[in-house]
């Protein structure tokens, strides 16, 4: 996604949790850059579900 978009990425944390279904995974990031609408639009296209815990509008 960096490649795609005009953004840096930094890891907070991740986690698998395996159930009856699958696996589930997540993973807290800071986006931070020119593009992280865009890149955020991008990951919700693709089926990844994606909560913004804040967001600065001027970026």
């Amino acid at each position: 996604m960096i490649r795609k978009f005009k953004v840096d990425i930094n890891v907070l944390h991740g986690n698998l949790k395996h159930t009856n279904a699958g696996v589930l995974g997540t993973l807290s990031v800071i986006l931070t850059g020119e593009e992280v609408k865009q890149a955020i639009s991008f990951l919700q296209s693709l089926g990844v579900g994606v909560e913004v815990n804040s967001f600065d509008k001027q970026a």
